[in-house]
């Protein structure tokens, strides 16, 4: 997964780095690394980053993300 234009540094895209035993997608042990610059996320970085995202996925599950936009359906000429 990317977050974009997120990098503190140079904002460049960073890219979530996790290993295979964790439980949830963002946990503690996440690690966040630029693909730019390849600069990484430190402890308090990581940890403002992680509350972001859950914000974030919280407003989106609030609002119903997860279904496709309503279209009108096209009329024929």
């Amino acid at each position: 997964m990317f977050i974009l234009k997120s990098c503190p540094k140079c904002r460049g895209d960073l890219s979530v780095e996790q290993d295979n035993f964790s439980r949830t997608l963002f946990s503690r042990d996440t690690d966040f690394a630029c693909l730019q610059c390849g600069y990484r996320l430190l402890a308090n970085e990581r940890k403002v980053m992680l509350l972001r995202l859950k914000r974030w996925s919280e407003t989106m599950a609030a609002r119903g993300a997860g279904a496709a936009p309503s279209r009108a359906p096209m009329q024929a000429a």
